[in-house]
């Protein structure tokens, strides 16, 4: 990997991670449509992590009182606010994990066909178009409103994430909508979803996939977590303040362009 290719792919990371655009999907397309040869999957673990630092610095209050209810959790005092809080977080990232567990073999396939990032771009960007215009007009709840049933839709949505090009912070914005949840409290709940997310996926790859299998240098994917951590955080700053202005209709309207480009590329 030379220099160009590890900013670009990081910048990539950083900006698409927690808008509802796929990152995954963007780290498959670049080589593809550049002919880079392919980063590997510890590089994209690596920006990952950037990104990771990123959510947690961004909602440090969040974390910090997740790590406060992990705490109370365990010495029994479940019902405090921090408490309910991770055990809602902990039960919404159960259906990921488990399903990614059954699916494992199957995404090692089709986790960079591009045809089908095309299709799932267009099919879910639409999904959330539709879920954000259906409950325009509700009373929207907050996070602290959140049930055990909820969080576990909010696990099933994520899910879904597992199909190359769905978005888990896109989809997981979806259910949020879907369940009357403001765009603000839809996309904080999905951002700190992530959080567990990226952790155990991390840990696994690393698990599965061998360090000396990295194709590019320490230096390089130094320098890679640090622009995705960068470029994340002021990602999420900017979704986060115009996200209830503006909607999700940009990123729609981008989705569905991506996916036709793409079909045009593989098909013409």
């Amino acid at each position: 990997m030379d220099i160009l290719q590890v900013i670009t792919l990081s910048i990539v990371q950083g900006i698409t991670e927690f808008l509802p655009i796929s990152s995954s999907a963007h780290l498959v397309l670049v080589p593809y449509f550049t002919q880079w040869s392919d980063q590997g999957i510890l590089f994209d673990l690596g920006v990952h992590v950037g990104t990771l630092f990123a959510v947690m610095f961004y909602f440090k209050r969040e974390v910090a009182a997740l790590c406060r209810g992990a705490w109370l959790v365990l010495t029994g005092q479940r019902q405090q606010p921090e408490a309910r809080l991770f055990m809602l977080l902990t039960l919404s990232t159960l259906p990921l994990l488990v399903t990614a567990f059954f699916i494992r073999e199957w995404l090692t396939v089709v986790g960079r066909y591009v045809e089908v990032i095309a299709f799932t771009s267009i099919f879910y960007g639409l999904l959330l178009y539709w879920a954000d215009k259906r409950v325009q007009n509700c009373a929207f709840k907050k996070i602290s409103d959140l049930q055990k049933k909820e969080a576990f839709v909010f696990g099933l949505f994520q899910a879904l994430a597992l199909i190359p090009g769905t978005s888990r912070s896109g989809i997981c914005m979806t259910a949020g909508r879907l369940m009357g949840y403001s765009r603000t409290e839809s996309s904080r709940f999905a951002m700190l979803m992530s959080i567990p997310v990226i952790l155990m996926l991390g840990f696994y790859a690393l698990c599965v996939h061998q360090p000396s299998h990295y194709v590019g240098t320490v230096e390089g994917l130094w320098l890679g977590m640090f622009l995705a951590f960068v470029t994340a955080f002021l990602a999420i700053k900017a979704l986060m303040t115009w996200v209830e202005r503006v909607g999700f209709a940009p990123f729609v309207i981008y989705r569905v362009l991506l996916g036709v480009v793409i079909l045009g590329f593989v098909y013409l």
